[in-house]
């Protein structure tokens, strides 16, 4: 192991390396930074550019795109309420909020920091076990999903904001699309309406580009103000945000590695850990209240956590040639065109590639980060830009990102659709976070409950008889609100000591 660490360093740091990587790392980041374009299709780009190169350099090349695409996509996320990818969405939550305070320059900050430590943790834990890799993946079957999925269920009474009730019928939005297109598992296609193009089902980047920046992009165009509502932006937060973050150590650290675990799992990955990462900084925050409102712990827990969770993704990629998310599904194509089989060759005959692979992808983040916090000043200047010039702009680079997914235009009509709903949910106080969360969350059930019932045929036993599945199912609610109710009684002793003085005083 030490060897191939050793090796590892020279191949990522000799010229080639640094060059090649710098390539990726930059493309991943314009590619991030594009609303709902992605890791994978900027993979797909450099591939051919890979030709001929030595298998470990090639590598490295494409692992710099996975560093540098996650924080990428934070930036629209913050600056214009339009997440990169799904990975992204819980970030503008609070980060868009901090925008709209002319906060913009902090909130970049703590993204870009939480990022890059988001990413050591993630590297620093794939190394560490490397050994007992593939035990930990097989670990997670479809029963342990469906009971993550019930699970994280609970997460959307934890991002509802003020109404429950508004957040329990946004949910049920997200669940009912979740059910459109072909079944999962038997093929069969319901509630198409006859339309082929409605098959592969509901596009979650149309829906969040939709519901959160396009109908965002409707209200700021109506209002005819700017992003920033003071008019102004606080160039000088960058390294308040920076702070911010470093003053959160342990927030980063119980994220990261919760990131990790989720990214581990196929199929799930950043979409589900960001969500899971705001919810518990949420539970464990001294000031819940306002989260949702500018809370720049809103940006650390899911950032940290989304990027140490595209380190969690290369475990199973490894390890059983199994890739975590969609950008990893590319990597493997890559992976093998160049002659490499994950599994037993990759992690003993060939571990130096493995160790150049993570190398890589932690320069690439490192790479990105840089870039972000020195363009941090110039880029949170778009937020006090008119929306008359600003929003036409953004509402193409919208649409472009949708239809560069699938290059499909049905779902850019999709798309335009979700964001009149979008618009009405905003009318109406309906949050469209927890139609996110339902739609997210309903296609995993379902498809991994079907696979559990096709294993043990048709007995339910093979839910009760598996401990994994209790912790999920019902550990993790418990966790979740127990963080809450524990966070409530400590505010609250806070508040009676805080009002003591004053009470002796009379």
């Amino acid at each position: 192991m030490r060897e191939a660490i050793i090796q590892g360093l020279q191949i990522v740091f000799s010229v080639q390396g640094i060059l090649v990587c710098a390539l990726g790392s930059a493309v991943g980041y314009v590619f991030g930074f594009l609303p709902g374009v992605g890791g994978s299709v900027a993979i797909m780009l450099l591939i051919p550019l890979t030709y001929g190169m030595e298998p470990a350099v090639a590598m490295v090349m494409l692992a710099g795109v996975l560093g540098g695409v996650t924080f990428g996509g934070s930036i629209t996320s913050i600056l214009i309420n339009a997440p990169g990818e799904g990975s992204n969405a819980a970030t503008a939550l609070d980060g868009y909020a901090m925008s709209q305070q002319g906060r913009a320059g902090e909130a970049l900050g703590a993204s870009a920091t939480a990022s890059f430590l988001g990413h050591l943790i993630g590297i620093f834990v794939l190394l560490a076990i490397i050994p007992g890799m593939a035990k930990l993946v097989l670990a997670f079957g479809p029963p342990e999903w469906v009971a993550l999925g019930i699970g994280g269920l609970a997460l959307i009474a934890m991002v509802s904001g003020k109404s429950l009730l508004n957040g329990l019928i946004s949910g049920c939005i997200g669940l009912i699309l979740s059910v459109h297109g072909v079944n999962p598992v038997l093929g069969s296609p319901r509630y198409v309406y006859g339309q082929i193009w409605l098959w592969s089902g509901i596009s979650l980047i149309a829906f969040i580009v939709g519901a959160m920046a396009l109908a965002e992009m409707f209200r700021l165009f109506m209002e005819e103000k700017s992003i920033s509502s003071s008019g102004d932006v606080e160039v000088k937060g960058v390294f308040k945000g920076v702070k911010a973050t470093l003053m959160h150590l342990p927030l980063v650290i119980y994220c990261g590695i919760q990131g990790i675990i989720i990214g581990a799992i196929p199929g799930v990955g950043g979409s589900v850990s960001c969500w899971m990462a705001l919810a518990q900084a949420k539970s464990i925050s001294g000031h819940p209240e306002t989260f949702g409102k500018g809370n720049v712990e809103g940006i650390i827990g899911p950032e940290s956590a989304n990027d140490a969770t595209t380190a969690g993704a290369l475990m199973p990629l490894v390890s059983l040639g199994i890739p975590g998310n969609p950008s990893t599904a590319v990597l493997l194509g890559a992976l093998i065109m160049h002659g490499l089989q994950p599994g037993k060759v990759l992690l003993t005959e060939q571990l130096f590639v493995v160790t150049s692979l993570s190398f890589a992808h932690l320069f690439g983040a490192f790479i990105a980060c840089t870039i972000g916090l020195w363009a941090a000043k110039y880029l949170a200047r778009i937020t006090v830009i008119s929306t008359k010039s600003l929003v036409p702009v953004l509402m193409i680079l919208c649409v472009i990102g949708v239809y560069a997914e699938k290059m499909r235009v049905s779902d850019v009509a999709l798309c335009i659709l979700f964001a009149a709903i979008g618009y009405a949910m905003k009318l109406c106080d309906i949050p469209a976070v927890p139609a996110i969360l339902g739609l997210i969350l309903g296609s995993l059930i379902e498809r991994s409950h079907q696979v559990s019932m096709q294993i043990s045929e048709q007995s339910w036993s093979i839910y009760y008889t598996r401990p994994f599945v209790w912790l999920f199912a019902v550990g993790l609610p418990l966790i979740l609100f127990g963080f809450k109710a524990a966070g409530d009684l400590r505010r609250r002793k806070q508040k009676a000591k805080d009002m003591a003085p004053s009470g002796r005083a009379l």
